[in-house]
């Protein structure tokens, strides 16, 4: 109980003192998101691989989420009172938390949140409360969704660009998944300690598998020798999935006669849209629908396809990508901050300008040159380590370290302050 009888400087020096000798054990991390599964995105994945990975290190982790009902008595899972979005099912408002969940906040070490928006403002009204660390990860070029706001959205921009920015400054640190959003924040005059901490997944689980590709078509109900194009992940505006069906229509039209597919894994808003864009450009007989695809099921989908393909440009570090290369695909996508942190052009993919003439041609390059394919295949998995969630882990601890340290300090400036 002393110290919460302490004081400015004192209350800072010892709250700051207990975490870091916690660090040295176990610590009690708080992950805040708008978001958990049963909702399948790239954040939630990033989420569930670094939760694995910090618990299996000893790490006591709790979700702070909204309540979708879909509660599974997930150890650490704190839901929190909400009321349901409408046209987004696991999405909600959530309301003030309660005297409980406020008790296991008071407990934590450090708080990490991983959106800015309402679940954000909990994070920070927590962190206040219990004089908490806080780290935010900027998975998202939030400006690129604005698209999501009826009517106000492109005016909005401006302004949202200016409240993340804000935001981001009132956390102790602030993660990037790459380099290039880092230097991204940068640009946008954001001043608190940035923590390139890459998004990490379970390599063995993509490299490890023994199945023939032929096999792998024929599960997906594919001819052998057909030739797979794969893209994996949300059926959404922001994906630019359009462009990729024109890509891959001017594709079919150059190889007349060849089998030629595209396999779409994942669903999303656009997912009805995305339908009839294929009937009108006619490429029913070559676009493969596969919807919404279990994650222990993706390494078979990965191995049916002979590249990947994904023409975003407002990735921050997907992870459908590295799931692609250490399944040893080679990866053709738009020149882009986010893939340009991932792919090396020439190398294990090729990086293109976004024309319906360089992505096809790309596309046709690789299918057409076995020997080149199976080159970047072999870089691709080889280079696969890097993405490993251990690796990644380790460097999220060290960006907590910091993050309590930079905490200490700028509590003990903020009491001196009030002292004086």
């Amino acid at each position: 109980m002393l110290e919460y009888m302490l004081s400015g400087p004192d209350l800072c020096a010892r709250t700051t003192n207990r975490n870091i000798l916690d660090l040295q054990g176990a610590m009690r991390i708080g992950i805040v998101t708008e978001c958990y599964r049963p909702v399948i995105n790239g954040v939630v994945f990033s989420i569930l691989n670094f939760k694995d990975a910090l618990e299996s290190r000893g790490h006591e982790v709790f979700v702070f989420t909204p309540a979708t009902g879909n509660e599974n008595g997930e150890k650490g899972l704190v839901a929190c009172r909400s009321i349901g979005h409408p046209a987004y099912p696991g999405y909600g408002l959530t309301l003030p938390l309660t005297r409980s969940q406020r008790a296991i906040a008071a407990n934590l070490d450090v708080i990490h949140v991983h959106h800015p928006f309402v679940m954000g403002r909990h994070a920070l009204t927590m962190a206040r409360s219990h004089n908490k660390p806080l780290v935010f990860t900027n998975h998202t070029q939030y400006t690129q969704y604005s698209h999501y706001i009826p009517l106000l959205g492109g005016m909005l921009r401006g302004a949202l660009e200016s409240y993340v920015t804000s935001f981001i400054q009132q956390c102790d640190l602030v993660v990037a998944p790459s380099e290039g959003i880092s230097s991204y924040l940068r640009a946008q005059h954001v001043t608190r300690p940035i923590s390139v901490v890459p998004n990490g997944i379970d390599t063995a689980k993509f490299t490890g598998l023994k199945l023939d590709r032929r096999e792998a078509k024929a599960w997906l109900g594919l001819e052998p020798d057909t030739a797979v194009v794969l893209y994996s992940g949300r059926i959404a505006l922001e994906k630019n999935l359009d462009f990729l069906l024109d890509s891959f229509k001017v594709l079919v039209d150059k190889t007349a006669g060849s089998k030629v597919n595209l396999v779409v894994a994942g669903s999303g808003p656009q997912e009805e849209n995305f339908r009839k864009m294929v009937m009108v450009r006619e490429l029913d007989d070559n676009v493969v629908m596969l919807g919404a695809i279990a994650y222990d099921e993706m390494p078979r989908v990965y191995r049916a396809a002979d590249l990947f393909a994904t023409a975003s440009t407002t990735e921050v570090h997907p992870l459908t990508i590295m799931e692609a290369l250490a399944s040893g695909l080679p990866v053709v996508a738009v020149t882009a901050m986010g893939t340009g942190d991932i792919v090396t052009h020439g190398e294990d993919g090729l990086l293109t300008e976004e024309t319906l003439e360089d992505f096809a041609s790309a596309l046709a390059r690789l299918l057409g040159d076995t020997a080149l394919r199976d080159k970047m295949a072999r870089n691709a998995q080889a280079g696969a380590v890097r993405f490993g969630v251990e690796s990644s882990t380790t460097t999220l601890l060290a960006a907590y370290e910091l993050a309590i340290a930079e905490h200490g300090k700028r509590s003990i400036s903020a009491g001196a302050a009030a002292a004086r």
